[in-house]
């Protein structure tokens, strides 16, 4: 995974350049495709024809006239109408254009009757499983299948990415286009299609459209491999390679150090008289390194970044953190592979709960559980108990870790909890429940 850098002010900037996919959710990678549109073309299938070959024979010797038998045999004979060949082929390109029929055509609504709906890039993710998950589609469903979808998103955000196979974390584009209740499917050549139903849509609140960046060539400047654009005409050159000016509207400064580093670091106002919310750190490849959130002027969280060839180690340190509550929290994502390898979370510098997903392991203090193979699972985009998610013995259970302590619940046929284990903070049992 490698982090690289996006402009967009209130989010934390940086992108996952994984050599896998989903890089992030969910599918396995296969190579990275450049933007590309899908035509489907019209084959013609091979037509053969079978003629009877009539062998003749010449010699000099006087013809000789056949005589009828007096009596017939008795054999069946049955006259075989023979097509011509303009028929034959105009058969065979009336049964494929029946067969393209159907193919299905998918568009969607127009924006005036659609509901904004918008989705931000998160760690890990991948824009195959974005569509699947909002489309409502079945994982399994193959990459040529996801191309109209992709059109479709495209359409409604052109520019967010320059690559299907390398979104960057903290993009945050509309996805309501392919949501079910605005998908619209028809058959050409067909009398089948979708019903298209106008449905009354709910008053809702409508977020509003994302401020496009107004900028131009000379607004832009590349540093260690990444494009950083400023708003036009606020883009400021200054001594030994720093630059400053705008992005969004905020006030942003790009540091050059001498052993190739640099620092972004951005403010909450127009100039750098304002508060600093957030600086990132790029080694000379271009990599993330560091990622500093800020409060009141001080750093609150930090995330470090090390990158290995088959994965990449993210550590967040929090500084607003008490003693007895969580300060840290490792997290190692494989690069090949778009999952969580494992996690660990420490309380005053003392690992107290471990998660190993590949092995199926799991640890509270000195509690250890061996998940039945395969089920052990992270899924970062679900909040609470459901992310940590596997079976232990056939039961499904859950691990959630909360402020003030951890617990395992173990959930019945119906997926409600059966009984809880709960644990302090410092991992020692509590109860059940």
């Amino acid at each position: 995974m490698k982090i690289s850098s996006i402009n967009i002010y209130n989010k934390p900037a940086f992108s996952a350049r994984r050599n896998g996919k989903y890089v992030g959710q969910h599918a396995k990678n296969d190579s990275n495709r450049k933007l590309v549109n899908t035509i489907g073309g019209i084959g013609l299938a091979a037509t053969t024809v079978i003629g009877a070959g009539v062998t003749s024979c010449m010699n000099t010797s006087e013809p000789t006239v056949p005589v009828q038998p007096t009596n017939p045999t008795s054999a069946y004979v049955e006259t075989v109408e023979t097509k011509p060949m303009e028929t034959i082929i105009e058969e065979t390109l009336s049964q494929q254009n029946q067969h393209q029929s159907n193919t299905p055509v998918i568009t969607t609504r127009p924006l005036s009757e659609r509901k904004a709906v918008w989705y931000e890039v998160k760690s890990g993710d991948r824009l195959a499983d974005i569509v699947k998950d909002f489309a409502g589609l079945h994982e399994l469903t193959e990459d040529k299948e996801l191309v109209p979808y992709y059109n479709l998103l495209e359409a409604d955000n052109p520019g967010k990415w320059e690559s299907r196979d390398k979104i960057l974390i903290g993009t945050r584009f509309r996805v309501d286009s392919i949501m079910p209740e605005n998908i619209i499917i028809t058959y050409p050549n067909s009398t089948q299609s979708k019903p298209y139903v106008q449905e009354q849509i709910e008053e809702e609140e409508i977020l509003p459209t994302e401020e496009q960046q107004l900028t131009s060539e000379d607004d832009k400047v590349e540093i260690n491999g990444n494009l950083f654009t400023f708003d036009l005409g606020t883009l400021d050159k200054k001594m030994f390679g720093d630059y400053e000016g705008l992005m969004f509207g905020k006030f942003v400064e790009l540091d050059k150090k001498m052993n190739g580093n640099l620092i972004l670091t951005r403010y909450e106002g127009t100039n750098s008289d304002s508060e600093v919310v957030q600086q990132l750190i790029y080694d000379e490849d271009g990599n993330i390194t560091t990622v500093s959130e800020y409060q009141d002027n001080k750093p609150s969280k930090i995330y470090t970044y090390v990158y290995r060839i088959d994965s990449t180690e993210e550590t967040m340190v929090d500084k607003t953190a008490k003693s007895g509550q969580i300060d840290e929290i490792k997290t190692i994502f494989d690069s090949k592979e778009d999952r969580v390898n494992s996690r660990e979370f420490s309380v005053d510098g003392k690992t107290i709960v471990n998660f190993d997903f590949v092995s199926g392991f799991a640890q509270i203090g000195e509690s250890i559980w061996a998940l039945d193979e395969g089920t052990f699972t992270c899924n970062d985009d679900i909040i609470g108990s459901k992310r940590y998610t596997g079976k232990i013995e056939g039961v499904d259970v859950c691990f959630d870790v909360l402020k003030n302590g951890y617990c395992l619940e173990y959930l019945n046929a119906e997926g409600d909890i059966a009984s809880r284990e709960q644990y302090d903070a410092k991992g020692n049992f509590l109860c059940v429940e």
